[in-house]
């Protein structure tokens, strides 16, 4: 137990490390400011302000997401603060879910050894985050996107659970066992897990409720999990318990729960302003090919993005390797750990190539699955022969990092969650202060209208000035006349209507904000419509 609460600790401090990196660079608007990462907040706001719920969402449906957030929010008063505190818990589930798939995969080794794979790879991922350092949202800088609630943290979260349920349905009932006298940590007990507490059926059973879930809240999770894994599974067949027999019982549990995901998802269709289908062009190859060589030689074009890179081709390989050595070995956890780590970002890139789907969150199991690699890495690792640590050792040294733990957060994050980017703040006390309900585009005001006191008074229109309904309350658009228009210096202003572009107007300038105010509702926003607009 105390060496579990170590490795905890040490998760929440690594958590912290990765978000004041964030807190300190440039990447700080994508996360804590940007279009789709303060959805979160938007949605709260909008229920505490009593509005009627009536929203516009993508094909995902952010549930497990949004569950997560309003808890911290719930627990941590202001916007900002209740991010920076959600970026931490999001990287120590991370680590909760990495450390089950530990547990599993490395059945019949130590504890200690389990909780260090787990650890591994979370250490991987923030120095990973340590090369994000931009503020654009569509770029190879994924790493970091696992701070967020808006790029499919939940549907990450759900390879390492699935990976684990998949391997206690899939393992020989006597998994080989570490040599007590080579590796004296080893536990006879294995108190961190060896899977034999979870029977086959009853893995498979997990794995129709984590697919059921998983397809209701975000259908990618066929493409980035269910797929890859039946294809690992496969190649491994031989090493498998029942061989075929096991595939076929865990590609009946996942299509089954996928099957039911599905189906949850038609009550929701209201809330689906775009469905899955219309993501994908696979008529224009060329176009989408272009799209993904642009991300790489942008982010090639920055010394860090080349580390960046360079980091994550090694663990692919890595991956390869790994998974042609548990194979000759017959060790099914890590060889499926290890085959996910090269065969799902193959899958990705070719799947991306052949619908037609761009857009860089697509790309993020390039950097996740080979990380989780490093699982493997540990597995098939020499014993080394480590004492006995005294008894004491664990609480004294999870003392430290609880003290570091507090000095991160009091000299950092507790100064960054009370410090609103000046230009929002500016703009929001202005709108507050005025009692006024302004429009703006999509990418100008989504920033200010989490932050906002009262998110009803800014609107979502597109160039043409008409209501543009993309992950917003489509309540909103109750109001269709408007006093002011929010503008920024990257996206300008929509076009104002005909009837009052001859009408006297002042501005306010709010750094990279301006504010158009007609000082009275002269201004009418024209149709309601979705994404496809300009």
């Amino acid at each position: 137990m105390q060496l579990e609460v170590f490795g905890a600790l040490v998760a929440i401090f690594l958590a912290i490390v990765a978000t004041a990196h964030i807190v300190l660079t440039d990447r700080s608007w994508m996360i804590f400011y940007d279009t789709e990462s303060v959805l979160p907040a938007i949605v709260r706001n909008s229920v505490l302000a009593g509005e009627p719920q009536h929203w516009s969402l993508s094909a995902v449906l952010f549930i497990p997401e949004m569950a997560v957030y309003w808890i911290v929010a719930t627990l941590v008063p202001g916007v900002k603060a209740a991010f920076l505190v959600n970026a931490v818990v999001n990287l120590f589930l991370v680590y909760g879910s990495v450390r089950l798939l530990a547990a599993f995969g490395l059945r019949g080794q130590s504890q200690r050894r389990k909780i260090v794979a787990a650890l591994l790879v979370v250490t991987a991922v923030v120095v990973l985050i340590q090369f994000d350092t931009t503020r654009r949202w569509d770029s190879l800088e994924l790493p970091s996107l696992l701070l967020t609630d808006t790029f499919y943290l939940a549907t990450l979260l759900a390879l390492p659970l699935v990976a684990a349920a998949a391997i206690s349905a899939v393992s020989p009932r006597k998994p080989r066992r570490t040599n007590p006298a080579a590796d004296p940590s080893a536990s006879k007990r294995d108190h961190g897990g060896n899977g034999r507490a979870f029977r086959p059926w009853g893995s498979l059973i997990i794995l129709v409720v984590i697919s059921a879930g998983s397809v209701l809240t975000n259908p990618l999770y066929i493409a980035w999990v269910a797929a890859p894994l039946l294809l690992v599974l496969a190649l491994v067949r031989r090493q498998l318990r029942d061989g075929w027999r096991s595939v076929v019982l865990v590609t009946g549990a996942l299509l089954g729960g996928s099957a039911i995901g599905f189906l949850a998802r038609v009550p929701f269709g209201s809330l689906i302003g775009k469905s899955s289908a219309a993501y994908a062009d696979p008529t224009r190859p060329l176009v989408t090919f272009v799209y993904y060589l642009r991300l790489l030689v942008n982010r090639l074009a920055d010394p860090l993005g080349v580390v960046s890179i360079g980091c994550m081709v090694a663990l692919f390989v890595t991956s390869v390797l790994l998974f042609r050595v548990a194979v000759r070995r017959g060790l099914v956890g890590p060889a499926i750990i290890a085959g996910l780590g090269w065969l799902t970002p193959l899958l990705t890139v070719v799947g991306l190539l052949a619908v037609g789907a761009v857009g860089s969150r697509y790309l993020q199991p390039l950097y996740f699955t080979p990380v989780l690699a490093l699982i493997s890495a540990v597995g098939l690792a020499a014993p080394m022969r480590v004492p006995r640590a005294p008894r004491l050792v664990f609480p004294i040294a999870s003392l430290l990092v609880g003290v570091v733990i507090a000095a991160l957060v009091a000299t950092t994050l507790v100064p960054a969650a009370g410090r609103v980017d000046s230009a929002i703040r500016c703009v929001d006390n202005w709108i507050t202060a005025s009692g006024q309900t302004g429009a703006g585009r999509y990418w100008t005001i989504r920033g200010p209208k989490a932050y906002l006191s009262d998110p009803r008074q800014l609107i979502q229109v597109n160039t043409q000035f008409n209501g543009y309904a993309w992950l917003t309350n489509r309540a909103d658009f109750s109001r269709r006349r408007v006093s002011f228009i929010l503008a920024d210096t990257t996206h300008g202003a929509p076009r104002v209507p005909d009837s009052a572009r001859h009408l006297p107007h002042s501005e306010r300038r709010c750094g990279r904000y301006t504010i158009l105010d007609y000082g009275s509702n002269v201004l009418r926003i024209g149709q309601v419509g979705g994404p496809g607009q300009p």
